[in-house]
């Protein structure tokens, strides 16, 4: 039974392969003929645009991934019913239950690797993508974010005219206020770095708003242990979709501390902990559309489905949360429904074959 799993294993992940390769090389395109437009803009050159849209396929390939194992899982079985080797496992007394469960060690692979690639790859390489493109198209290194950004902490309110980077800041405004929101101090700040000891400010004066006269204070340096927290700045860079669990959650707690709106980052957190599962949904649909009452159709029919399938659940997922957004209902029910409804189908579905 072992050679058995790895064999079907083995044909799944390589289809898997074929369909990570061919909807990401369909992706590279529609993100090359989307950045054309700036083409020669400043030093965005084509191999500018080429590094960029090379480095945004992690966040494309987080996004599609339970679709992409979909495809690559139906193609896959689909090959070992077209050879007739499913009959044959079949004659040789392998339920299909237990053929489902050889792709167990798959389906857990697939769910780690949506894991590291949404905790780790894509948030890196997003936010290398977006400063690249900002520091080719203006001169010198400045922020994705041409206008600026503003960020609270506690009764200082802080603009940031660019942001390199969470942990590098540039032409810093900050305003701090007293309990009735009268201006107390402007500080203005030329850069700011994140290190392990806290801010490093540099270029920093302080103009103090007292009863009688105004204080300006002018230092060269300095250090602060508590500011803003760099997860709260990763906002700034990378979209909600491709920042880390752990960053999200900061950023979360930090919006509802200052009293702003934080669902649409909270349903971007509950999204990261329910894409793996639906991963391993979608896998499990795979399974169904070839060995279940689907089997008996051509494989281009099983594909064409299996396409449907993949884009209603997409779809599902992206108008549950702007429904979400508009009617204030919980993002964790807005992040988890449609994964639940597709798994509780194909629950029914192995139910009537087991049947």
């Amino acid at each position: 039974m072992k050679l058995l799993d790895r064999y079907i294993g083995k044909t799944i992940l390589e289809f898997v392969a074929y369909s990570v390769l061919v909807v990401m090389g369909i992706e590279l395109i529609f993100v090359l003929a989307d950045e054309a437009h700036d083409l020669g803009e400043g030093h965005y050159d084509m191999f500018k645009v080429l590094q960029y849209g090379f480095l945004t396929l992690p966040r494309k390939l987080y996004e599609h991934f339970p679709v992409i194992v979909l495809l690559g899982g139906l193609l896959g079985m689909g090959r070992l019913a077209m050879h007739r080797e499913v009959i044959a496992m079949q004659m040789a007394t392998v339920s299909i239950s237990r053929i489902i469960k050889s792709v167990l060690f798959i389906t857990l692979l697939c769910m780690g690797g949506v894991v590291v690639i949404g905790e780790w790859v894509a948030p890196a390489s997003e936010a290398w993508a977006q400063n690249m493109r900002a520091s080719a198209k203006h001169e010198g290194f400045k922020a994705a974010w041409d206008e600026g950004a503003w960020v609270r902490h506690g009764n200082w309110f802080i603009y940031i005219q660019d942001v390199l980077s969470p942990d590098e800041l540039r032409h810093i405004t900050a305003y701090e206020v007293n309990d009735l929101f009268r201006l107390k101090r402007i500080r203005t700040i030329l850069s700011a770095q994140h290190h392990k000891k806290g801010w490093h400010l540099k270029q920093v004066v302080d103009n103090h708003f007292e009863a009688n006269r105004n204080r300006v204070e002018k230092s060269e340096e300095q250090i602060i242990e508590e500011w803003i927290h760099p997860d709260v700045l990763e906002a700034l860079v990378v979209k909600p979709s491709t920042m880390s669990s752990a960053a999200l959650y900061h950023y979360v707690r930090y919006l509802e501390n200052n009293q702003l709106d934080a669902r649409r980052f909270r349903l971007a957190f509950w999204n990261k902990w329910v894409q793996p599962f639906a991963t391993g949904v979608m896998l499990l649909w795979a399974m169904l559309f070839v060995l279940g009452p689907f089997g008996r159709h051509s494989l281009g029919w099983k594909t064409l489905a299996g396409g449907i399938m993949g884009f209603v659940f997409l779809v599902s997922n992206q108008l549950l949360g702007y429904v979400s957004m508009i009617f204030h209902l919980p993002p964790f029910l807005a992040a988890v429904l449609p994964t639940l409804v597709f798994f509780i189908g194909g629950c029914l579905v192995l139910r009537r074959i087991r049947g």
